[in-house]
């Protein structure tokens, strides 16, 4: 097992994006977004 320290900055920047499997034209809304400071379990699902 490896242990690894994230040394992160005092300012993080953060993207967010979105597709849309039909065509160029499509519009995102992303809203409430906050910063959980917990390691995501499984990345696929998201699922903390």
């Amino acid at each position: 097992m490896t242990i690894d320290k994230n040394d992160y900055p005092a300012s993080l920047h953060i993207s967010l994006s979105a597709q849309s499997p039909k065509d160029r034209s499509h519009s995102c809304t992303f809203s409430d977004l906050s910063l959980i400071p917990k390691p995501v379990a499984n990345f696929r699902s998201g699922s903390l």
